[in-house]
């Protein structure tokens, strides 16, 4: 499948499934906004395609930071991704 001109937003993004749709998408010709807490390990992922951004979709604001940031990726489509990982800490 072809994506070219698509912007996709991939949370969880550092790591896992998240890690690997974030790829995927990439692969497939979407520029990708990758989001996940582990800004570190996240930004061995950042490439021309992938823009990366270390913050918590569940923070209202941090939320917002990351459409207003990913709707300004030059792109035609945009895809969210909906899978959010759970953990217990």
């Amino acid at each position: 499948m072809q994506l070219d001109g698509a912007v996709a937003i991939v949370t969880g993004a550092a790591q896992n499934i998240g890690r690997c749709i974030a790829v995927a998408l990439a692969e497939a010709g979407c520029r990708v906004a990758a989001i996940d807490l582990d800004g570190e390990r996240l930004e061995t992922l950042a490439d021309e395609r992938i823009d990366v951004l270390a913050g918590d979709v569940a923070d209202p604001e941090q939320a917002a930071r990351v459409v207003d940031t990913s709707t300004s990726l030059p792109a035609m489509l945009p895809i969210p991704s909906r899978r959010r990982a759970s953990s217990t800490r």
